[in-house]
């Protein structure tokens, strides 16, 4: 009779060959060689989307860019109100023993409304992101291609995005241009309405003159490439999301309308906040005027 041989697992850490005779033999064989491993599954993490939604592998790209945008956003306004929360308090600590009636009562009520218009922008962030979170748990693109309502809101911001950012960005071209001119016209007023007085302000003969050119050219340059970064990466997360659906999820009526609510309520913000600007550096400038003057004033009697 012929043997037949065959093999049975009897645990996890022996093999066993069983000769199937007249009896039953088993003899122990090699060990497994000591490059096989067993695999170890890691400990699942609650909070990562990618374990808590099994059809995360089926997310398009946009969504998941769009999930970690967000969170990235509000982590940074996170950190943007920690750092102005932070910078309130060293400026009132400094200031608290000033007798001034600004530094009293101007200064702190300053400090407090800025930090509650960054906490406002990082509450308001927070929350998208949170019901971002809550919508990625739980859908699924694995049987339909899903127009969830995060992926409409997000994909409407795109479409306007171009125009919030011409407004505020319109605002800061605005604003450099009119700082730069009154710098030099008290360049002008304090050294002469002429060449020399002119390059004053571009050089370190006045530091308050030359540093007040630098930051507004700095913040003009920063605002410009910001303006075109917005404008274009709006334009390619809008044409991503076109691409997926293969359709425009959004009416080209309903962001008609959006356009001019957008249009109107950011105009109404750059009137304000130009007129508030204006006023403030026309204050600064009868400061930084009546202080230069009056340094000038002392040197020449001091001559």
């Amino acid at each position: 009779m012929e043997n037949k041989t065959k093999t049975f697992i009897i645990s996890k850490d022996k093999l066993f060959t069983s000769s199937l005779t007249t009896g039953v033999v088993l003899q122990p064989t090699e060990p497994p060689p000591a490059t096989a491993k067993l695999r170890i599954k890691k400990p699942e993490i609650p909070h990562k989307i990618c374990q808590l939604n099994p059809y995360y592998s089926f997310f398009p790209k946009f969504y998941k860019q769009e999930l970690f945008r967000a969170f990235a956003i509000a982590v940074a306004w996170g950190l943007v109100t920690l750092a102005s929360l932070t910078f309130g308090i060293v400026i009132f600590a400094i200031t608290r023993g000033n007798s001034s009636k600004f530094s009293q009562i101007g200064l702190p009520l300053l400090l407090a409304i800025g930090i509650i218009v960054v906490g406002i922008f990082f509450i308001n962030y927070l929350t998208k992101y949170q019901l971002f979170r809550d919508e990625a748990k739980n859908i699924n693109f694995k049987d339909e291609r899903v127009i969830s309502v995060n992926t409409i809101r997000v994909y409407k911001n795109a479409k306007v995005g171009y125009i919030k950012a011409n407004w505020i960005c319109g605002l800061v071209y605005v604003a450099s241009f009119l700082a730069i001119i009154t710098t030099l016209i008290i360049s002008c007023t304090l050294y002469g309405f002429n060449i020399n007085g002119l390059t004053t302000a571009l050089t370190l003969e006045n530091p308050e003159l030359f540093y007040t050119t630098i930051t507004v050219a700095i913040a003009f340059v920063i605002a410009l490439i910001l303006h075109a970064f917005i404008v274009i990466s709006n334009y390619l997360r809008t044409a991503v999301i076109d691409n997926f659906y293969n359709t425009f999820i959004v009416s080209n009526d309903e962001i008609t309308q959006l356009k001019k609510q957008i249009n109107k309520k950011y105009m109404i913000i750059f009137g304000i906040s130009l007129c508030v600007f204006i006023w403030l550096w026309s204050i600064v400038y009868k400061l930084f005027l009546k202080r230069f003057t009056n340094q000038k004033s002392t040197t020449i009697e001091v001559k």
